[in-house]
């Protein structure tokens, strides 16, 4: 864990944190004081891993139908 009066010494109020979102998207987030900025790597594969998938819903809910 970082100590503040460090980061305060130092000046060290950029933070780089790296995650994966769903499969393939990653993305890198910043913290910049109190601001939160999010970089997508490759935002093609994040729209497209985000879209509804209209396919999916209706199998979904004919398998649903069928229950009753």
């Amino acid at each position: 864990m970082f100590e503040l009066q460090k980061l305060y010494d130092e000046k060290s109020f950029n933070f780089l944190i790296c995650y994966e979102h769903k499969e393939d998207v990653k993305y890198e987030t910043h913290i910049k004081l109190n601001e939160l900025i999010i970089v997508y790597k490759d935002f093609v594969v994040y729209k497209a891993s985000s879209e509804r998938r209209e396919y999916t819903e209706y199998k979904c809910a004919r398998k649903c139908s069928y229950s009753y």
